[in-house]
């Protein structure tokens, strides 16, 4: 009987993880997408739609109040999400390195309970605003269909980086936004 390389089971593993993470983002729940997922495409250039929700320290925050003021990081993520945990890290260094100058991160939690996203910022020692879509509206809005999804808007409100993970090469992208 032949043994299946362990690399062939490890994509096994990513294929079906990244499967049930889009499952998840796309699964119905009764609600129908917003009016502006349909015309929205998270392609360089392209204007993104308005996103007001609640913050973790419940506080009211739009992406309109950055308009013409900051350049800003979106981080769509959720707390099971092993690659949205790994990227804590990256994020927490860019938002102490950009501290002081027109640039805001706004993670977005995708779909679960304020007290498990508190307890996860808590644990990781976020600094950076934590939004909560309890409903998916925003990540339907924005047409996810993975996690985690950053997307750096400039100070217009434009896509300048659309994807997934997080881009290795991050200031050449942020810093002529600033």
């Amino acid at each position: 009987m032949k043994s299946i390389p362990i690399k062939v089971i490890a994509v096994i593993i990513v294929l079906v993880a990244a499967a049930g993470a889009a499952g998840y983002l796309t699964q119905g729940r009764g609600h129908r997408p917003a009016p502006e997922a349909a015309k929205f495409q998270c392609l360089e250039g392209q204007v993104v739609p308005e996103l007001t929700l609640e913050a973790t320290d419940r506080t009211t925050v739009s992406l309109s109040d950055f308009r013409n003021k900051k350049a800003v990081l979106l981080s769509f993520f959720a707390t099971w999400c092993p690659y949205c945990t790994e990227e804590v890290s990256a994020l927490k260094r860019i938002h102490q390195q950009y501290a002081g100058r027109p640039f805001e991160i706004l993670a977005v939690n995708v779909q679960e309970s304020d007290s498990l996203v508190r307890s996860f910022m808590k644990r990781q020692g976020i600094p950076y605003t934590v939004l909560l879509d309890r409903d998916q509206s925003a990540a339907r809005r924005f047409g996810l269909v993975g996690l985690p999804t950053t997307i750096i808007v400039d100070k217009e409100g434009r896509v300048r980086y659309c994807g997934n993970p997080l881009p290795d090469d991050f200031r050449r992208i942020i810093e002529p936004l600033l």
